[in-house]
């Protein structure tokens, strides 16, 4: 990875910013961002509570000071949010439970660096603990769970089932969200990951590993599986998709348009429950980001050891 230097020239940053573009288009956002976090002009993670936004920055690895936003219930641990290229914050879903009473969320908000909250369309499906991916200045929301939903799944709790159901938003946009191809199968507490011209989903929920193409709108399964029912954090290096589930590091690799398994790690380290977005990648240390909850938990790429967590 090249390191640019205090003194580098504006220039030379002009020149980043286009290859930042270029990147934007086609690679996945985490790998976007993690080049253009060797700019130091990117937020890496958020943390949005009830009453205050602040920003994670892996150089040098601290919290930003919390800035105020009007008190809204907007963001809670089972909520999913991205941070956009302007550095506000898109959050989406999320439940709460009332004595005996389970209500899933479809709200949707824009948190501005500014501290300015703006209120968006409301999903198609209330969900919550769903993925969500940014694409080509859209949202992508894919399965979560919900509540009475009429699409089935393998695995149904009392109060929720898992959704197949997918939709999309254009940011910017005036037209709300607009559904998309359903998934076979149903799966939460996993981030959708971009690789090429399809996201891959796998999650809790079901051991199938399924694409999503957002240029021709549709689904295919994989004939490779998961080892385990398990949440997923997904990441790209390279050109191979990393899935890190409950007690495995697995690799796939794409070859001639098919999927493959290229090698699988034992591991005793969950780090998909500790994401409410998509993670930052830090290859120079080797390690993966991801924030929940207040706290920005890092664990080792290839090991799935935990590194320092910040709070």
């Amino acid at each position: 990875m090249l390191e640019l230097r205090k003194d580098t020239s504006v220039k030379v940053l002009l020149i980043w910013a286009k290859q930042r573009s270029a990147l934007y288009s086609t690679l996945s956002f985490n790998v976007t961002r993690e080049v253009c976090e060797y700019l130091g002009v990117l937020d890496s993670l958020a943390d949005p509570s009830s009453d205050f936004l602040r920003f994670f920055r892996h150089k040098p690895q601290l919290w930003t000071s919390p800035r105020p936003h009007p008190t809204l219930q907007i963001c809670q641990s089972s909520s999913r949010w991205l941070i956009l290229t302007d550095s506000s914050v898109f959050c989406c879903g999320g439940v709460e439970t009332f004595s005996s009473t389970i209500l899933f969320w479809s709200s949707t908000y824009l948190l501005g660096s500014n501290g300015n909250v703006k209120s968006l369309p409301l999903m198609i499906s209330p969900r919550a603990f769903h993925g969500v991916i940014e694409w080509r200045n859209k949202v992508l929301v894919f399965g979560g769970r919900g509540q009475k939903r009429k699409v089935l799944s393998p695995i149904k709790g009392p109060d929720y089932m898992l959704l197949t159901e997918s939709e999309v938003c254009q940011l910017g946009g005036v037209v709300g969200w607009q559904a998309r191809k359903p998934a076979q199968y149903g799966r939460c507490s996993f981030n959708p990951c971009l690789l090429g011209e399809v996201v891959y989903l796998c999650g809790y929920g079901t051991t199938a590993i399924e694409i999503f193409s957002p240029w021709l709108n549709s689904m295919a399964m994989l004939s490779c599986q998961l080892p385990e029912l398990s949440s997923c954090c997904l990441y790209v290096l390279g050109e191979v998709l990393f899935v890190h589930s409950d007690n495995y590091i697995l690799k796939y690799r794409a070859r001639k348009s098919v999927v493959v398994e290229v090698s699988r790690t034992q591991t005793q380290q969950s780090i998909a429950k500790w994401q409410n977005s998509q993670p930052v990648l830090d290859s120079a240390r080797g390690l993966v980001y991801c924030a929940r909850a207040g706290e920005c938990w890092t664990f080792h790429m290839l090991t799935g050891l935990p590194g320092p967590l910040f709070r």
